[in-house]
C-alpha cells in the first residue's frame, strides 16, 4: 500500500525521490536564468568599454603617424612617441582578446593594471590633449567596471603622503649638451632624452625635496649655457606629474649647462 503523506517514504520504484530531484533541478535552472542576464550585461559593458579603448588608441596611433610623416627631419622624441602609441594600441587589442576569452576577474585586473602603467608612460609625450583625455576617461571607466578605482583620485591632486606634504622645493641640474635634449624631472629623479646630437654627459643634480605628485607651477632659472633652456611641459596628471625641460644647443660642439627649477 502506497504512503502519500508528506512525510512518507518513497515508492519502491523511487518515483517520489525522483520527483523531488526534478523539482530541485528545475529550480536551479530557474535561478541560473535569473542570474545569467545580469552577468551577461556586465560582460557586455566591459567589452564595449574595451572596444572603445581600442578605437581610441588606434586613432592615436594613426594621428601620431600622420604627424610623423609630415615632418622632414623627425627627432628621436617623435619616433619614440610613435612607437609608444603603437605599443598602447597593441596592448589594448591584447586586453580585448582576454576579455572576449572570458579570462578570470583576477587576470583581467592584473592585465589592466599593466595597461594603466603603459598609459602613464605614454602620457609623457605631447599628444593632442583632448584626444588623450578621452583615452583617460575610458581608462577610468574601465577601472570602475573592474572594481579597481582610479590610480589618481581627485583630478590632479592624488592622495598625499609624507613626501608629498612639502609644497615647495628646488632642483639644481648641470651637464654637457651637444644638440637638443629633454630632461624629464619626476619625483627625485632626472631622466635625459636625446632628440638630436650627442647624449647628455657629465650630469649632476640635487633636490631639496621631491617634485610632488600633484599639479604645481614649476619655474626655471638658467644659470649657465649658451643655448636655449625652457620648460616645455608642466607637471600634470596627463604626464604622470613630470616637468620636462628642453635644452637646445645649436652651435657647433658642446657646452656646459646649469639651471635651477623651483616649485
Amino acid at each position: 500500500m502506497r504512503n502519500n503523506s508528506p512525510g512518507g517514504k518513497a515508492n519502491a520504484d523511487g518515483s517520489w525521490i525522483g520527483g523531488i530531484t526534478r523539482i530541485r533541478t528545475i529550480a536551479s535552472w530557474g535561478l541560473a536564468l535569473l542570474v545569467l542576464p545580469g552577468q551577461s550585461t556586465q560582460a557586455q559593458d566591459l567589452q564595449d568599454l574595451v572596444y572603445r579603448l581600442v578605437r581610441q588608441t588606434d586613432n592615436l596611433e594613426r594621428r601620431s603617424y600622420d604627424q610623423f610623416s609630415g615632418r622632414r627631419n623627425a627627432s628621436r622624441y617623435d619616433i619614440e612617441a610613435l612607437f609608444q602609441a603603437r605599443s598602447l594600441n597593441a596592448s589594448a587589442e591584447l586586453f580585448l582578446r582576454m576579455v572576449r576569452d572570458r579570462r578570470s576577474d583576477s587576470e583581467l585586473r592584473d592585465a589592466f593594471t599593466v595597461l594603466q602603467d603603459l598609459m602613464r608612460s605614454v602620457g609623457r609625450f605631447s599628444f593632442d590633449r583632448s584626444h588623450w583625455s578621452d583615452i583617460q576617461r575610458t581608462s577610468d571607466d574601465l577601472a570602475r567596471e573592474l572594481n579597481l578605482g582610479r590610480r589618481d583620485r581627485g583630478g590632479d591632486r592624488p592622495p598625499r603622503n609624507e613626501e608629498d606634504g612639502r609644497a615647495s622645493g628646488r632642483l639644481r641640474w648641470s651637464g654637457t649638451v651637444d644638440g637638443e635634449s629633454q630632461l624629464l624631472v619626476r619625483r627625485s629623479d632626472v631622466e635625459s632624452r636625446t632628440l638630436s646630437g650627442l647624449p647628455v654627459s657629465g650630469t649632476a643634480f640635487n633636490f631639496t625635496s621631491a617634485l610632488p605628485r600633484r599639479a604645481v607651477d614649476v619655474r626655471l632659472a638658467k644659470k649657465k649655457g649658451r643655448g636655449d633652456v625652457q620648460i616645455v611641459q608642466q607637471p600634470s596628471r596627463n604626464n604622470d606629474f613630470t616637468a620636462v625641460v628642453q635644452i637646445r644647443d645649436e652651435k657647433g660642439g658642446s657646452d656646459d649647462y646649469e639651471f635651477e627649477l623651483t616649485w
